[in-house]
């Protein structure tokens, strides 16, 4: 392509390499916004080639004479992503520690470009036009990390963000910087091409696990209160148990709260024969690319993780994953969840249908994964889960009454997430096509007796006595729900944690948004 930085190739010098469809669109959505506006937004799961977007964005977007910026969320990231560039035809740099970048296309975390100001030294030589591309951009939407992208913004450069959800526990959305979403791909879409491996979910039920204590209203849960929880020996030997029960020495991660909580499943692993990996945040980075290469070589097939593996991680032999560290961030679900939704490698590689596709992950060592779902077994709370996470498509109200119906059931596992959610979303439609009849009637017979008021009745007047009471109950002229199920329904009536979930779900906009805040104020101080 003349004219701009990079050719784009269809294979690169040390793989053959082919573009995927949702790739390219995305990329030409994004081409397309970026004309319209400075800034834009891709929201694609994990598993799918962020990386290979920011490539073709970059051979797309940036002119002979222009600069772009690639920004990952970690440190540790910088490498990987820079070498990615690198074998599909960008020369790029690295700016980290003593690395610093010459190049016309630089890799750097927050932390690098923020250290010192250095992001202040690209400033100096980007211009109107140039690029800045921000991986995994539902992370590190701090008030410093906006105060970076913003003065890109007011330099001229294009700013992309790529994320697999655009959700954030503290309930405002990342569009409120980034603007439109130029292009969504599902995870369920992505299964449904055959680009991704179909999951397994299995949700688990402890009864004497429950979070509803934890329950502040918004944000995720108490870190410190719910690791003492997850770390008593009933918890512990309740996640041991399920662990024990349902890998079958496939390879398994658990997703733990706390070190503590880790170490003690590892402990009780060990007693029964079983020997498990364990990574943390706070572990020295050589002892933890230790202990994940026990996993990843095959000689453990059990990881115990708390804080780690859920970005940029890709072992696509993940068969099994564990949830046992509760939360309400979706975010955090859905990239916990990526660990899993990756194919064999090569699996896919060379199919040009759909159907093709799903053929080979289904004849393949690998035709799906498996969920334990844990996180899911208090019923006073919405925790953030694999309904969720999985069918991140799903209205709020049909997410709202599948939760119902299961704790209807009184806790019953399901172990088929799917059926259940589409009798319930035909059965919501079903409601709304009669309670449109309703309505429709209800305004014929009104027209009819308007009508008939003017035509043909006589009017007869009755004496009233002026300080008698009301008669029926006073008017309410205050907020009412807005849509879905309890549309209409009067603010004062509205259940508490439903608000709370609708809030915490950032759905709510405006001044609606605004009484909903006030009314929930009111209930928790009352």
């Amino acid at each position: 392509m003349g004219g701009f930085l990079f050719p784009i190739h269809e294979s690169g010098v040390a793989s053959p390499f082919q573009w995927r469809q949702y790739q390219i669109d995305a990329v030409h959505n994004a081409v397309d916004a970026l004309k319209a506006s400075q800034c834009c937004l891709l929201v694609m799961p994990c598993g799918c080639g962020k990386t290979e977007v920011a490539t073709r964005l970059i051979q797309e977007c940036v002119a002979e004479d222009g600069n772009a910026l690639l920004v990952t969320p970690f440190v540790t990231l910088t490498g990987q992503t820079a070498s990615r560039l690198r074998l599909r035809g960008v020369p790029c740099g690295i700016e980290q520690g003593a690395l610093r970048s010459e190049e016309r296309v630089t890799v750097a975390s927050y932390l690098s470009l923020i250290s010192r100001n250095r992001y202040q030294e690209f400033l100096d030589r980007f211009k109107r036009g140039d690029l800045v591309i921000v991986d995994e951009s539902h992370r590190n939407f701090s008030v410093q990390a906006l105060a970076v992208l913003s003065a890109f913004r007011e330099a001229g450069c294009s700013i992309v963000g790529m994320t697999a959800s655009p959700d954030r526990v503290s309930g405002d959305p990342i569009t409120s910087f980034y603007g439109t979403v130029a292009y969504h791909y599902s995870l369920r879409q992505a299964i449904a091409d055959g680009w991704l491996v179909p999951p397994k979910i299995w949700v688990t039920v402890a009864s004497d696990l429950d979070l509803s204590q934890f329950d502040d209203g918004f944000g995720d849960y108490n870190a410190a209160e719910v690791a003492k929880v997850m770390g008593k020996e009933s918890n512990v030997q309740t996640v041991t148990n399920l662990v024990l029960q349902h890998h079958e020495g496939e390879p398994s991660v658990v997703f733990c709260q706390s070190i503590l909580q880790a170490e003690k499943v590892r402990q009780c692993l060990w007693r029964v024969g079983v020997e498990a990996a364990i990574v943390h945040s706070k572990m020295d980075e050589d002892e933890r690319r230790l202990n994940l290469g026990l996993f990843e070589s095959g000689k453990l097939n059990i990881v115990l993780n708390v804080g780690c593996l859920t970005t940029g991680w890709d072992c696509d032999k993940v068969a099994k994953l564990f949830m046992c560290r509760p939360t309400r961030s979706r975010s955090l679900y859905q990239q916990a969840l990526g660990r899993g939704t990756r194919p064999l490698a090569g699996v896919v590689d060379g199919y040009s249908t759909a159907a093709l596709r799903r053929e080979a992950i289904a004849l393949s060592r690998k035709p799906f994964f498996e969920v334990f779902d844990l996180v899911d077994c208090s019923r006073h709370n919405d925790l953030i889960t694999a309904i969720d996470a999985m069918h991140d498509d799903l209205p709020a109200d049909v997410v709202h009454r599948v939760r119902r119906k299961r704790e209807e059931q009184g806790g019953i596992a399901l172990t088929e997430l799917g059926a259940l959610i589409e009798a319930e979303r035909e059965l919501l439609a079903e409601e709304r096509r009669l309670e449109a009849e309703r309505m429709a009637a209800l305004d014929a017979l009104t027209a009819d007796k308007r009508a008939g008021l003017v035509a043909n009745v006589a009017f007869g007047n009755y004496e009233r006595d002026a300080f008698a009471r009301a008669e029926g109950a006073p008017v309410y002229r205050g907020w009412r729900w807005l849509f879905g199920q309890h549309k209409g329904t009067p603010l004062p009536q509205m259940d508490l944690g439903y608000m709370q979930w609708a809030l915490r779900k950032g759905v709510l906009r405006g001044p609606f948004k605004a009484a909903v805040e006030r009314e929930v104020r009111k209930r928790l101080t009352r």
